[in-house]
């Protein structure tokens, strides 16, 4: 039995798990190959035997965790949105699965790279979910509009102590996208 593949994946984790280690106690900008390569018992050749830089390594944790996202939310609407609420508790759920990671992520160029990365991205599951075509005018915005918003609500929502309950944040999520924000200001004032 050859244990290459085996051992193949395991360093790769290594360097994964060496980096969110290294990404807890220093900026992310500041960031070494040497650093991650130290902390995950490896030297720096190996490290570059899996990826070309810090940022390779940042590119691939991003699009993993898209990834992610996109298979767990194609899970739960295999046949639309006929239940929104399940959709969004399973957006919510799934982003806070990462937790801190995603936090990090996001605080990298003001969160820019990585909310743009899940902007293109999201036009493809706004497809699938909404079964509808991205290609009516300005598409691009409304796709823009909602994974802005969606980050930003996550990232208020960690940021400020997770004051709520995540069923209590799913059901807001879910409330602005079925109601609008409107309905929210004019609802307290009746």
């Amino acid at each position: 039995m050859n244990k290459q593949p085996e051992r193949t994946a395991q360093t790769r984790r290594f360097i994964i798990d060496a980096f969110w280690a290294v990404a807890n106690s220093q900026a992310i900008e500041k960031i070494t190959v040497s650093a991650v390569a130290k902390k995950a018992g490896i030297n720096r050749g190996t490290f570059y035997m899996y990826f070309e830089d810090i940022n390779h390594l940042i590119n691939t944790i991003q699009g993993d965790m898209i990834n992610d996202l996109q298979t767990r939310i194609k899970s739960v609407v295999p046949n639309g949105l006929k239940d929104i609420h399940t959709v969004t508790r399973k957006f919510v759920e799934t982003f806070t699965l990462y937790d801190d990671k995603l936090f990090i992520l996001l605080k990298r160029n003001g969160g820019t790279d990585f909310l743009h990365k899940v902007q293109e991205n999201a036009a493809v599951m706004f497809k699938e979910i909404f079964d509808a075509e991205t290609d009516y005018p300005n598409a691009e915005y409304v796709v823009a509009y909602s994974s802005s918003a969606f980050i930003g609500l996550i990232t208020y929502w960690h940021t400020t102590g997770r004051r709520i309950s995540l069923d209590e944040l799913a059901a807001l999520m879910h409330g602005i996208i079925t109601k609008g924000v409107l309905y929210f200001a004019f609802e307290s004032h009746t």
